[in-house]
This record gives C-alpha cells, structure tokens and sequence, in this order.
C-alpha cells in the first residue's frame, strides 16, 4: 500500500527555480508538486490541486506573496494550509539558518537545499497536525 503523497503548490516567478523545486522533491517520492510562475496563477491552481503546503516568493512582477498569501486565506481550500514564503531578499549567511520567522510568517532564504526545503516542510505540516499553524 502506497503512503499518500503530500500536495506541494510553489508559486514563484523564476520558471527554472520552480522546475528545479518541484523535479527535487518528486525525485524523494514523498511529495506530488504543482507549480505557478505568476501571483495570478496561485488561486486558480489551489482551487483545483488543494495542497496541503504552499511555497510562495514573496517579490514577483505581477504581486506580492504577502497579497497571494492573502488572498489564499480567504479560500476554504487553503485557509489552514501552512505557507512559508522564499525570499532573496535575505540570504541564509545573513541568518546563519536557512529558515526564520518575521512579522509571524515563515520564510526561506534563497538558495534553498532540498535536504533544508524537505525537513521545514514535515515540520511545519507535523506543527500543523499539532494545532500550532
């Protein structure tokens, strides 16, 4: 019996990255991913996949992950989906850590490795399942 796999949607408008992304952690065989390159693909795509994970860029040239992220709160498919945001703005030496929280929201610094991207992923749907989303 095949464990069912978790839904990751990624939204970010660097194509490479999101294919790289999502080749990555379908290799591990644990995650089915779909990927968006523009903030107007995230709702539509959500509607339909219903992931239980969302990876958002915070700066894209058609909105921002801050008013994707909200807009996906206000859907019913999404509104309990953790989302962590990825970001270049800050970079993983500047942190010392490749992941961190500001304003209360997580985020990821650019460049992610898949070992990092895997581990925060379990952890925050485990945190999820806790009742600490």
């Amino acid at each position: 019996m095949t464990a069912k796999k978790l839904k990751v949607m990624i939204i970010d408008d660097e194509v490479n990255f999101t294919r790289l992304v999502r080749t990555n952690l379908e290799s591990l065989g644990d995650y089915e991913v779909r990927a968006g390159n523009r903030a107007a693909d995230a709702v539509p795509l959500a509607r339909v996949f219903k992931p239980d994970f969302i990876l958002l860029d915070v700066i894209m040239p058609d909105g921002s992950g801050g008013d994707v992220a909200a807009a996906l709160a206000k859907l019913p498919e999404t509104s309990g989906v953790p989302v962590t945001f990825l970001t270049a703005a800050i970079k993983r030496k500047e942190l010392g850590a490749p992941e961190g929280v500001v304003g209360g929201k997580n985020f990821m610094a650019k460049p992610v490795t898949l070992n990092d991207l895997s581990i925060h992923i379990q952890r925050r749907l485990a945190e999820k399942n806790l009742g600490k989303n």
